[in-house]
């Protein structure tokens, strides 16, 4: 992970800024995707799934069935 974006999760996480840590964990996660590395996307993948359904967030059910796709759902 970039420390730019490392940062940006840091900061997130002290504000409590749930939804913000969703997207920049999917911008994660899409990165390792991209560049073929299926088990560090699907573990970005989950952390913004848990998130994503705790703020109730409509991307939950993509989330989910993305990591299903992957073997992850269980």
């Amino acid at each position: 992970m970039e420390n730019g974006v490392g940062r940006q999760i840091l900061d997130a996480y002290k504000r409590c800024e749930f939804r913000a840590l969703v997207q920049l964990y999917l911008d994660v996660a899409d990165d390792h995707e991209a560049r073929a590395n299926h088990d560090a996307a699907c573990y970005y993948w989950t952390v913004a799934y848990v998130f994503a359904l705790q703020e109730g967030m409509d991307c939950a059910e993509e989330l989910r069935q993305k990591l299903a796709a992957h073997g992850r759902e269980y």
